[in-house]
């Protein structure tokens, strides 16, 4: 999934493959990416506990991991955060981004508010945003729908319970 859209850089791709293969972070990265998609709650807590679980594997901890799968499926309200562009729109626009490198709740909604602020002038002026990626497509083409998310991680919790039993 990830190399259809070319978000993730290669050594980030690296590093999130390599934790979901561990045995030992499989399952609490599995059911952390899974309950900040789908799972019930605020969204606040479902993200803090994702956070956490990337903190555990080597190199994941990042903003572009963090926040590309729950983009991909819901763009809006989501965003995909990659601090330097982000940090970058943030001050052109005078927009209190609250940035810290950590992952963290606050520069979430602080980026998803500038997100929906840039949405809406986009289109007061007349200009309606044309770089919201497709869903991505598979091999033959056909482009895949919301389900592929959870066939991920799917499986990738199979191939844990194989490994594990």
């Amino acid at each position: 999934v990830e190399s259809k859209t070319q978000l993730l850089h290669t050594m980030e791709k690296i590093k999130w493959h390599a934790a979901l293969k561990d045995l030992a972070l499989q399952k609490s990265l599995v059911d952390a990416l899974f309950n900040d998609l789908y799972g019930v709650g605020d969204r606040e807590t479902r993200f803090l506990k994702m956070a956490e679980a990337l903190q555990e594997a080597d190199g994941c901890a990042k903003w572009t991991i963090a926040t590309y799968y729950g983009f991909l499926l819901q763009p809006d309200p989501r965003m995909f955060i990659k601090p330097e562009v982000t940090k970058f729109a943030a001050e052109a626009c005078g927009w209190d981004l609250q940035y810290a490198s950590q992952l963290n709740w606050t520069t979430v909604k602080q980026s998803e508010a500038l997100a929906q602020y840039l949405f809406e002038e986009l289109c007061r002026m007349g200009q309606k945003p044309r770089d919201i990626p497709p869903l991505p497509k598979t091999q033959d083409g056909i482009p895949l729908s919301e389900d592929w998310i959870p066939l991920v991680v799917r499986n990738a919790y199979e191939d844990w319970v194989r490994e594990e039993f």
